[in-house]
Parts: structure tokens; sequence; C-alpha cells
């Protein structure tokens, strides 16, 4: 181990640019050591493991033997998966570097073709090396033919080569393991790059992290898939949502609360929700719109309710206020007898009158509001879908804001989202002429047919 991490860390690494390739210390030791077991008789004298019977050639093809498929299906499945995640990331890697392009779906149908040979053969599933692609690079390795070779080379050792490594210790191919995995412990700073990037990722890993190591690799995978799927459902779940203000002198319109130079337009508020609508967040549009915009159409509406009763009262008939006064006087003769007030009763008439005060000062509130806006505008630039019940519910509020005589408009609508919207009926009842493209062409047109 200890010449390994040497010749690999001191000077394949330190000279790697003068050096026309790295030194294949590990075929080198494993002929050196193989050798001296040979002639000194490691096994006989000293009593060291060694390989031993190396069979050679290869098995006749045969069916895989289905009746294993239940003991194996999990473990594979989980094999499966992390070798085409290999696959596909060092890839995408050296795609990367050398500017050319990968396709996923072909590496997953190379993957599975390569799977079914090797089941007909008993032989183990493959997937792409780091360390063998780095090697193949740096000898000069650009084509397929580089890849037939090593399969040759591998294929010769398998027929010939085989027996003279039967005196190989064991132990130099654990060292060899070790050493290779060394890079695997090296990315113990990642819990911690993650902790200050992004806390859920910090989570995720160390969940799927301990899973793997206290239980088995396919449970933290599965478990690993689990949370993130998780995690993407809640991001989505509560999209972030924002009123929007105009940078005096400009057509640019930012959050009012990050900026404080974006001063909203007098009458027109400007609503802004990043992240798709769908079922599980069609409320939470609504209710965000509402809280931000500051006018609740269901309060004004319960408020001029309320307003027009008062006045019916005041406008009671002169007939009806005499035939209120004669009950009056019939009344004068009947003696009350005022009785002890229970306290739970004044504590809940209480309660109810701090409620009901606080719904008025609601309903003023929004009432005067909306006597100050005309209109609303919704800015989807940030929005990625929209399903069936956001439209529903996109519907619902922009019906409940024009019966209080705010208009709604809308702006920066991809062409998917005018197709969607289009496809689910939303313009029977909302016209195409209120989506502009910009919040500035809608601002300009608002201001100047008010």
């Amino acid at each position: 181990m200890l010449v390994l991490f040497l010749v690999k860390d001191c000077v394949n690494k330190r000279f790697k640019a003068k050096l026309p390739m790295p030194i294949p210390i590990d075929f080198i030791l494993v002929v050196i050591v193989t050798a001296l077991s040979y002639f000194c008789d490691f096994k006989g004298r000293f009593g060291i493991k060694i390989l031993e019977n190396i069979p050679t050639g290869i098995p006749p093809p045969q069916a895989p033997p289905l009746e294993m498929l239940q003991k194996v299906a999990v473990d594979g499945f989980t094999i499966s998966i992390v070798a085409y995640a290999l696959t596909v990331s060092i890839a995408k890697n050296y795609a990367k570097k050398h500017g050319y392009k990968t396709d996923s779906n072909q590496e997953l149908v190379a993957l599975g073709m390569d799977f079914i040979v090797c089941s007909m053969f008993q032989g183990f599933c493959s997937a792409a090396s780091f360390s063998r692609s780095i090697i193949q690079e740096t000898l000069g390795g650009r084509t397929q033919i580089a890849s037939v070779v090593a399969a040759t080379l591998i294929l010769a050792v398998l027929l010939l080569i085989g027996p003279l490594l039967e005196s190989l210790p064991s132990v130099v191919l654990a060292a060899i393991i070790i050493v290779a995995l060394k890079n695997t412990f090296e990315n113990y700073k990642l819990p911690v790059r993650l902790w200050y990037e992004s806390k859920t990722d910090f989570w995720i890993w160390s969940a799927t992290y301990l899973c793997v190591v206290l239980l088995e690799v396919h449970w933290g995978l599965v478990i690993g898939i689990f949370l993130s799927v998780i995690s993407v459902i809640l991001r989505t779940q509560y999209c972030k949502a924002v009123l929007l203000g105009r940078i005096p002198g400009s057509d640019i319109y930012r959050d009012v609360k990050k900026y404080a130079d974006a001063k909203e337009v007098p009458g027109v508020k400007i609503f802004r929700f990043e992240g798709g609508v769908y079922y599980a967040n069609a409320e939470r549009l609504c209710t965000e719109l509402i809280d931000l915009v500051g006018i609740d159409p269901a309060l004004v509406k319960k408020a001029h309710k309320k307003q027009q009763k008062e006045k019916q009262k005041d406008a009671i008939p002169a007939s009806d206020e005499r035939n209120g006064g004669a009950l009056g006087v019939l009344n004068i003769g009947i003696t009350h007898t005022p009785t002890q007030e229970c306290p739970f009763n004044m504590q809940m008439e209480g309660l109810a009158e701090e409620e009901e005060e606080e719904s008025s000062d609601k309903r003023d509130a929004g009432r005067a509001a909306a006597a100050l806006t005309h209109h609303l505008l919704l800015d989807f630039s940030m929005l990625g879908h929209i399903d069936c019940s956001g439209v529903a519910a996109l519907k619902t509020i922009i019906a409940e804001y024009r019966d209080i005589g705010i208009d709604t408009f809308l702006s920066h609508c991809s062409e998917a989202l005018v197709e969607t919207l289009d496809r689910m009926g939303f313009f029977e009842k909302f016209a195409k002429f209120h989506i502009f493209l910009t919040n500035h062409d809608a601002v300009i047109h608002c201001v100047a047919n008010y």
C-alpha cells in the first residue's frame, strides 16, 4: 500500500505534465509480487494466502437461471441504477471536456444489451470507470478502437495468462482495491459544502449515506430517491410569490420588498407567482394573491352588503316608526327585573365583539384598497406549468375580482402557457387581448384606460 500511495500521489500527480503516461504501478506490483511468490513459495514457507486455481476460458453461453430472479431482483435493480448513473455522469463529463454530445437513452440501451449478453456467460454487469477513462485519455485514446484493444488484452488474460497469476497473494489485490477507494474517502468535504450551499441537499445526502451504511445499498437508494421526490413536491407546493413595483425612469419591475427603489404603480397591483400551479398549490396561489394585494373579494362583497343593509335601515318609512312607537307604549307597563350576568357569557360576548371589530376593520381596509385599485396584473414570467385545478382557481379568482370592479390582465405568458389556457377553456370567459407581452405594456394600458 505504501508503494502504491507514493507512486500514485507523489510521482504520477506531481509529474503528470512531464510523464508521457502514468506509471502503471498496479500492473508492475502484480507482476513483481507474483514472481516473488512463485519462486519463494510464499504459501508454503510463510502461509500467505494466494489466488491458487484460476479457471481459464469462457463458459459456454446459457440462459440465466430464472429461479434466482426473486433473490437477486432488488440487488440487480440497485446495481443497474448505480451503473447507469455512473456511466452517464462520466460520459457527460468527458463530452463537456472534449466538446461532443452524448445521448443518455443510447447509453441506457447499450448498458441493457451489455447486461443481457453478460448474463448469458455468467458475467458481471459493467459500467464506466473513472480510473480507466483517465488512463485511456492520457494514453491518447479517442475512439472505440482503444476499448477493443483493452478488451482483447482481457480476453488474452482469461484464455492464456490466468494460470500465471495463481501465485499472486490476495493481500496485493486488497491493497490495490483500498488505494483505489482513496478518492472516495476524500469526499468528506462534500457534506460541509452541501451544508453551506443547500440544507435540503445536505439532509438528503446524510439520510441516504446513513441508510447505505447502516442498512443496505438498495434501501439507501430507495430512501434517497423518495426524499428527493418529496423535496421537489414541497418546493413546488410552497412557491414564492411577490408583489412587483416599477423602477422609476425605466420599464423594469422588481420585488418591492427587496428593491427599495421599486415603487408600486398607483391603482395597479402587479403579482408574480414563481413556480408551477397544480392541484397541490392552486389554493396557495389564491391565498398569496389576496395577502399580497391586500384585497379579499369576499370581505369587500360582505362589507358592501352590510353598507346596503345600513342604508335600507336608515330609509325606514315613517309609518313603520309610528308602529314601533305604539308598540313601545304598550310595553310601558311591563317591568323588567335585572338579573346577574354570567361572567362566562360576558367574556364570550366580549370575544365576539372583538372578532366582529377585527373583521370589520379588515373589510374596511379591503374596501379602501379596492377603491384605490382598478387593475390587477398577473406576471407569469416564472410560471412553468399549470394544470386543470390551477386554471379553475385562476378563473375563480379573476371572476371574484371582476365582481368588485377590478379587471385582471396577464403578462409574460409563454406560448405553451397560452396554448394550455386555450385548451382548458380559459378564454371562454377571459379575453385574449387582456394578455400583454410585458408588464410595462400592461401598465401603460391600465393607466391610459382608467
